[in-house]
């Protein structure tokens, strides 16, 4: 799995990783409802059987984004690959991490495989990245991390060089 080819992963507490989406950089006109990161997320992880046995809450009518602070609470880490194509046909790489405050030492070491792929993405023009960590559905810090490095020096995460992969599927 790389990260610049999907919309984002899931990662448990427990280290588990679940990604999802499939990211097509094309101007967002060309996309489908069926391609945003609501519909794949609502798809391939709230509706996945890991999810619903956790009995982990989702609003349908709320963006996954605006809710990854509050299932953050559940012990739930997210990178998020928000990378798209302007209507310009100008390239952006997006790259965003929520997680909680009592992160797992299992949820950092999965963080850490994705370290060396996440900091090769962000070197290149129009690249942006934002870490955030939340107790109880709130931000700790007052203003969000726009630094890879600074981001996991912050949580104590190491920085792999090699891509590891945790996934266990769905």
């Amino acid at each position: 799995m790389k990260i610049g080819e999907i919309k984002g992963i899931v990662i448990e507490a427990d280290g588990t990783e679940h990604p999802y989406g499939i990211c097509r950089m094309v101007p967002a006109k060309v996309l489908v409802e069926e391609e945003g990161h609501d519909t794949s997320f609502e798809e391939e992880i709230v509706f996945s059987k890991w999810f619903q046995e956790a009995k982990i809450p989702y609003d349908f009518s709320r963006s996954i984004y605006s809710q990854m602070p509050e299932l953050t609470q559940y012990g739930l880490s997210f990178i998020t690959n928000a990378s798209s194509v302007s209507a310009k046909l100008k390239t952006y790489y997006v790259f965003l991490i929520h997680a909680p405050n009592n992160i797992t030492e299992e949820a950092k070491e999965a963080l850490a495989t994705h370290y060396q792929e996440l900091k090769e993405a962000l070197s290149v023009d129009n690249s942006y990245f934002q870490g955030e960590v939340y107790q109880d559905g709130e931000p700790i810090w007052p203003d969000s991390k726009y630094d890879l490095d600074e981001f996991y020096d912050a949580l104590e995460i190491e920085k792999i060089k090699k891509q590891e992969n945790h996934t266990k599927g769905k």
